[in-house]
């Protein structure tokens, strides 16, 4: 049997700590979006998800990594909650084709 995804989380934190993962799972439970969470991951999306899920998800996972990164450069610290989670602004068919 292979790795988990918070698995190879974790492996990939050990390696390179500044990668962003969005991680994705079949597992609604809520406890794999927590773990993810605590290891570092910028969102957890959850399967079945379609096209508008997917890109609210990467659109808020950069939000957190330029938060991360702002946080990084500051010489105040930046809380965690400053971070809203918000859909991306919308695409029109021109720009997705």
């Amino acid at each position: 049997m292979g790795l988990s995804g918070l698995e190879v989380l974790e492996a990939l934190n050990r390696m390179h700590r500044d990668v962003p993962v969005l991680l994705m799972t079949a597992f609604s439970d809520g406890s794999v979006s927590a773990m993810a969470g605590k290891l570092g991951a910028v969102g957890v999306l959850h399967k079945p998800f379609d096209f508008d899920d997917l890109l609210t998800a990467v659109y808020n996972a950069r939000k957190v990594v330029d938060a991360r990164r702002a946080r990084a450069s500051s010489p105040m610290p930046l809380s965690n909650h400053e971070v809203e989670a918000t859909p991306p602004p919308k695409m029109t068919e021109d720009a997705v084709s």
